[in-house]
């Protein structure tokens, strides 16, 4: 082989292997590590206050901090019971079940913290990730229930839009939900570096590494998975969800 074709062959080599050392250990955009990730409690609220020593997502994204991570709940945080929900706002059944669950969210506000996470299915499109932005822009404005509530209110006007139309659409629910449009359209807009999207990814991640999550959506009590094989963890009707919580209130007492 010609003396020539082996220098080529060198110095791409070469390139290659530098190419693999600088990005070694370099954090994937919007992803926090699975190391960093088996550090936190996955059944109970993280907040400042539960943030697990040694948590560091600094390489995350650009402009990610420690409350990046943070759950969005309400409720008693004291409270000897915690409700999670793992829900996908492009979910039709996290859509039908989500009025009983608001019932039972301010029933029980008092004995129970509730707490929703983003578990994005990615099997219906785009629009399904961009409602998840949508609602997140507006926890930045602690609004999160609210945007919550009026983006799975309207699943049928915005489940089908284009890439251009949705976020119009989601903005109307933001002009009625009371926000400051224009930092949530920012907010929107930057969710790739300004932590919005790491913090989608990150609780899909952590409830993926801690649960076997078969679809949404899917409720936590206290640690444990509901089975909806099993007749006494059903919680599809009103009824049935609110004795399922005040059977782990009167347990937890």
């Amino acid at each position: 082989m010609d003396k020539k074709i082996w220098i080529f062959i060198g110095l791409v080599i070469v390139v290659l292997v530098g190419v693999i050392f600088l990005n070694k250990g370099k954090a994937e955009p919007n992803t926090i590590s699975a190391e960093q990730i088996e550090l936190f409690d996955a059944g109970h609220i993280i907040d400042a206050e539960s943030l697990p020593a040694g948590f560091d997502n600094s390489g995350a994204t650009p402009s990610t901090t420690a409350d990046n991570v943070y759950d969005n709940w309400s409720g008693n945080r004291n409270a000897k019971v915690t409700l999670i929900e793992l829900g996908d706002f492009a979910c039709s059944h996290c859509a039908q079940y989500n009025p009983i669950l608001e019932v039972a969210r301010e029933k029980y506000q008092d004995d129970i913290a509730f707490i929703f996470r983003y578990y994005v299915l990615g099997n219906q499109g785009a629009n399904g990730p961009a409602a998840a932005v949508a609602v997140e822009a507006a926890a930045r404005q602690d609004k999160f229930w609210e945007m919550h509530n009026a983006v799975f209110e309207n699943q049928d006007a915005w489940f089908y839009s284009s890439a251009s139309d949705r976020k119009g659409i989601f903005q109307i629910y933001a002009e009625q939900v009371g926000l400051d449009v224009d930092k949530w359209s920012k907010d929107y807009d930057a969710y790739q570096t300004n932590g919005i999207n790491t913090k989608i990814n990150f609780q899909k991640a952590l409830s993926s590494a801690n649960f076997d999550i078969q679809g949404t959506p899917t409720l936590i009590i206290n640690g444990h998975q509901l089975d909806s094989n099993n007749e006494e963890e059903v919680w599809t009707t009103q009824e049935k969800l609110n004795a399922l919580i005040e059977k782990y209130i009167a347990e937890s007492e």
